[in-house]
C-alpha cells in the first residue's frame, strides 16, 4: 500500500492506494462495520439516520458525527461541529481529507493517526476482506517528548530496553523480525513508521500491533499498544507480555527524568 500525506491550513490530505475493489472499499468507508475494521474500536450508526458514533471504549473517546453528503459508492463527508471529514474512493484510492482543524491542534498527532488507520485498513481489505476486527489496548505514562517517545517505538537499542531484541531500527515498508521478551517471536511488515508505528504480524494470522503516543499528563506522553486481530485472537500470552513491556518502558523513561 502507498500512502502520501499533506498537511495545509489546518487541513490533512492522505491518499492511499489499496489493492482493493472500489466496492470493497465503499463498505469500509460508509458502515459502521467497516468503519469499526480500521478507524474505531466500536462504531454505531448508518447512512441511512444520518450519523455514526465512533468509540475507542478503552480510551475512554468518543466521536459523534453527521452525514453532511453523500455519492454512494463514492463519496461521503461526515461532519462534527466545525470540521469535516470527506471520504473518497475511486480506481483502488482512497482519499481522506481532515478540514476546520484549529490553530492549537496537533496536526502531527492527527497526521499519525490517521496514517495508522490508514495501514489498517490496507491490512482489513487486502488479508481479511469484511472480517470483523478485534482489538484490545494496553497504555503506561511515560514522561517523555513525543519524539524520545518514537525513538523507544523505533530504534533497535531502544527497543531492546522494554519490547524486544530486533537486528535493525523499524523502518516504513522493511520487513523486521522481533524476539519480544518473554517468548514470543513476531514478524512481518512494517506498515507505518512517524510518531507512531504499525507493525503488521504475520504470527497472529496477519494482525498487526499499533504502538501510539498520545498525549499525557504534564507535558508528558501516553504509551499506547494496540493489537488488532481479523478472524482469530493474539497467542493468549501476548497481553501479560505487553503489560510487561510497557512497566518496563514506564521505568526506562522515569529514569530520564
Amino acid at each position: 500500500m502507498h500512502v502520501t500525506s499533506e498537511i495545509r491550513e489546518n487541513s490533512l490530505f492522505l491518499r492511499a492506494h489499496i489493492d482493493a475493489s472500489d466496492d470493497l472499499l465503499w463498505s469500509y468507508l460508509s458502515t459502521a462495520e467497516g468503519l469499526a475494521c480500521w478507524q474505531a474500536d466500536t462504531v454505531e450508526g448508518d447512512i441511512q439516520t444520518g450519523s455514526f458514533s465512533l468509540r475507542w471504549p478503552e480510551l475512554g473517546a468518543r466521536l459523534d458525527l453527521t452525514v453532511a453528503e453523500i455519492e454512494r459508492g463514492r463519496c461521503l463527508v461526515l461532519r462534527a461541529g466545525g470540521t469535516s471529514l470527506s471520504l473518497l474512493v475511486q480506481d483502488g484510492c482512497v482519499e481522506l481529507q481532515h478540514r476546520g482543524l484549529d490553530d492549537d491542534d496537533d496536526l502531527i498527532g492527527f497526521e499519525s493517526s490517521w496514517l495508522t488507520a490508514l495501514a489498517l485498513l490496507g491490512l482489513s481489505a487486502t488479508r481479511h476482506p469484511r472480517a470483523p476486527r478485534s482489538v484490545n489496548w494496553f497504555f503506561a505514562p511515560v514522561p517523555i517528548s513525543a519524539d524520545l517517545l518514537h525513538c523507544y517505538f523505533t530504534e533497535s537499542t531502544a527497543l531492546a530496553t522494554w519490547l524486544g531484541n530486533t537486528s535493525s531500527d523499524l523502518s516504513a515498508g522493511n520487513p523486521y523480525r522481533m524476539e519480544v521478551f518473554g517468548g514470543q517471536s513476531i514478524s512481518g511488515d512494517v506498515l507505518y513508521s512517524k510518531r507512531d508505528v504499525c507493525l503488521h504480524v504475520s504470527d497472529w494470522n496477519d494482525g498487526a500491533l499499533a504502538m501510539r503516543s498520545l498525549p499525557g499528563p504534564d507535558n508528558g506522553r501516553i504509551a499506547a499498544l494496540g493489537i488488532s486481530t481479523w478472524r482469530t485472537h493474539a497467542p493468549k500470552e501476548t497481553a501479560p507480555t505487553l503489560e510487561g513491556a510497557l512497566r518496563r518502558l514506564s521505568t526506562a523513561t522515569q529514569s530520564r527524568e
